[in-house]
């Protein structure tokens, strides 16, 4: 199975630009740039785990949405917790369509409706691609 970022019409690569963040900055010190290597790996091994056990990570790492045709990944990160939604399309591409982060610990009203409003953005997402399933760019392992 082979990880792909969902690509919108317009050309915008969500995961991809969530992910950016964790890119080396020049006015970044060697222990930020370290740390932010050390996430981003965290984050790829999740991944590529994932496709190499059909789309499954396992553990606390993944699960899928009640009411929604796609999972997550969530992956702990200090105070917060990444979330990437993904789909398998025909068991040959993980299809990695959005990524939030959200405080591990959080009161249900404002975060939950902030959650909501992502999934339904993602499930646009979703829609999109099964009409249009050439609308992607490989993941770089």
């Amino acid at each position: 199975m082979e990880p792909v970022y969902y690509r919108t019409k317009s050309g915008a690569l969500p995961v991809k630009e969530y992910l950016s963040r964790y890119s080396r900055l020049k006015k970044d010190q060697d222990k930020k740039v370290t740390e932010k290597l050390r996430k981003f790996f965290k984050i790829k091994s999740v991944i590529k785990h994932a496709t190499e056990n059909n789309g499954i990570a396992g553990g606390e790492f993944s699960s899928p949405l009640l009411n929604y045709p796609f999972q997550e990944f969530r992956i702990p990160e200090n105070d917060r917790v990444v979330r990437i939604l993904y789909f398998c399309y025909e068991r040959a591409m993980l299809v990695l369509l959005n990524a939030f982060d959200k405080p591990k610990i959080y009161e249900k009203g404002k975060q939950h409706r902030k959650n909501e409003k992502e999934y339904k953005v993602t499930k646009c997402f979703y829609d999109d691609f099964v009409k249009n399933p050439n609308q992607y760019e490989k993941f770089e392992q």
